[in-house]
């Protein structure tokens, strides 16, 4: 059986703020008349044609903003601020602000398979490396490594086999970890590993690879670049 695919689009207009005293002078564009041309005055916006250029006021054009013919022409008031040639409210919309030129979308799509036979997909967790930068200055180190969440119904268990390679050879013992935790408590979902380097030399300005693979598969899940810089070099 086909999927049923379920498409839904949320949108809203805008609010509004509301303020316990009468707006001030402040709040207004003390326009004193309406310029030669106007056809519409509300507070929040003037319409006309072939209107002048205003320094409190937007101006602009429908066929540009809307693709409107016509000639017609717009005032919006800077900022919050409202025409003041017409009546005041404590409910302020505002002029050019955000809420009055965006209109919110949201587009949720749900894809449900109706099928009987229809599986539950599952995953392996992920696990990553805590703290960045890693340089080893000591022939043993360790590293702490977290599974991402918890282990349970759809996410499984990883096992990992955990050691810094050089191109395809390891030069440090190989470590195999499980990564099972099913708390909500991210304090349980951290191991710590220790690894030790091979005796013989390391060049300080190369790149070695700390690799997470997957036990099972042998899959590569991560690597990170770990610089080698020994203070003193075991030659025993």
């Amino acid at each position: 059986m086909a999927p049923l695919i379920t498409v839904i689009t949320l949108t809203a207009d805008h609010g509004f703020l509301f303020r316990e005293t009468p707006p001030g002078e402040t709040d207004k564009n003390s326009l004193g008349e309406k310029p030669a041309g106007t056809l519409l005055a509300k507070k929040r916006y003037l319409l006309g044609r072939n209107l002048p250029e205003n320094a409190k006021a937007y101006h602009g054009s429908t066929a540009v903003t809307a693709g409107a013919g016509g000639g017609m022409e717009f005032w919006v008031p800077k900022g919050a601020n409202r025409f003041h040639f017409v009546g005041g409210s404590r409910f302020i919309h505002g002029g050019a602000m955000p809420q009055e030129v965006a209109v919110p979308v949201i587009r949720v799509q749900h894809v449900k398979d109706t099928g009987k036979a229809a599986k539950t997909k599952t995953r392996t967790v992920g696990v990553s490396v805590l703290g960045s930068n890693f340089k080893i200055t000591t022939n043993r180190h360790r590293f702490q490594l977290i599974q991402t969440e918890p282990v349970g119904e759809r996410v499984k268990p990883m096992t990992l086999k955990v050691g810094i390679y050089d191109g395809d050879d390891p030069v440090t013992n190989v470590e195999t970890l499980t990564f099972d935790s099913t708390s909500p408590d991210m304090n349980q979902w951290k191991k710590t590993v220790s690894l030790t380097l091979e005796g013989r030399r390391f060049d300080s300005k190369k790149l070695f690879q700390l690799i997470l693979r997957d036990a099972e598969t042998g899959v590569e899940e991560a690597r990170f670049d770990v610089t080698i810089d020994l203070a003193f070099t075991n030659d025993f």
